[in-house]
């Protein structure tokens, strides 16, 4: 056999068993967070774990805070957040199959909650966060039908008693309102928001550190949402309530100081903003596949992300 044929053996040997370890590679496992109304194992979110195990080949596991179905989605309404989410940091540490990490998605105020684990505990640690419809800068108004009773409720509670210590450690929607017409109160009294947003005189450097090491954190914003208000929130961008003006996120002392590692993240070109057509929450299969399988499959370096960027035909702002 003479040296060419021995170089192209060897060529021929190098190359399979590198695209076998490129087949070989296993996607992260999943973990759902849900949103306000919703329980765990609702159907819903029971199919969609079973779609995207199917899809990605990986272990889906969904956020509970109690195993009965309807405490759960009680749970959603009514409880102190920093304790839910101290309860979930340590279910998903005993969850031996996202030892090595894996990718979140959260819905809603659940996007908000799981940002709250990646900042303040990280372990196992997240790979990619995907938003979807999440208050980020909190809301400045709830939205309520007018046939919901305990909606109304809390529509009343918001309005006239927000600040009151019952009301603020035990209303979870309460605990990510925020009022730019008075941010001393806000400061003051939330014990939630203003913490994970690093919003306060003292920052925690490791919220920044941690959510800095995302690959990807990518926020999906519904673009005729009218229940997370305002809906720019979604994207991370604040609204001056008194001038009625959105103050686009890079435009934030937030970013411009990187009080949370997202300008680091932009930097890598990690941070990724996308709006979709649609009410808050409605988004059709494909859509939401085409996102997670974008950002989700063989995803463990930013890199990914990058060259995703390029190719994206959805409308980001």
């Amino acid at each position: 056999m003479n040296v060419y044929l021995w170089c192209y053996f060897f060529t021929f040997v190098f190359a399979a068993l590198e695209n076998k370890h490129k087949d070989s590679k296993k996607n992260l496992p999943v973990v759902l967070w849900h949103g306000l109304g919703d329980s765990y194992d609702i159907g819903e979110i029971m199919e969609l774990s079973e779609i995207l195990s199917e899809t990605l080949d990986v272990y889906v596991h969904s956020v509970y805070l109690d195993k009965n179905s309807l405490n759960d989605r009680k749970n959603g309404f009514f409880g102190n957040v920093n304790k839910q989410i101290e309860l979930v940091a340590e279910q998903l540490s005993n969850e031996t199959r996202l030892s090595e990490g894996f990718n979140a998605i959260g819905f809603s105020q659940g996007g908000l909650f799981m940002r709250a684990y990646i900042e303040r505990y990280n372990n196992p640690p997240v790979s990619n966060l995907i938003t979807f419809g999440t208050p980020h800068y909190g809301i400045s108004s709830f939205y309520c039908p007018s046939d919901v009773y305990i909606c109304k409720m809390l529509d009343y509670f918001m309005k006239y008693s927000i600040w009151s210590n019952w009301i603020k450690e035990n209303i979870v929607i309460a605990q990510y309102y925020r009022d730019t017409s008075d941010m001393e109160e806000y400061l003051q009294h939330n014990h939630f928001l203003p913490d994970i947003n690093n919003e306060k005189k003292i920052k925690n450097a490791t919220y920044a550190k941690n959510l800095g090491s995302l690959s990807g954190f990518i926020m999906v914003e519904f673009e005729n949402d009218h229940v997370i208000i305002p809906k720019g929130s979604s994207h991370f961008n604040d609204y001056n309530k008194t001038e009625e003006r959105v103050i686009y996120l890079r435009d934030t002392a937030m970013y411009k100081e990187d009080w949370l590692g997202l300008k680091y993240l932009d930097g890598k070109e990690a941070l990724v903003e996308i709006t979709v057509p649609g009410e808050h929450m409605e988004i059709d299969y494909e859509t939401f596949m085409y996102i997670v399988k974008k950002y989700f499959v063989n995803s463990t370096k930013s890199e990914h992300i990058v060259q995703w960027q390029t190719e994206d035909n959805l409308q980001r702002n």
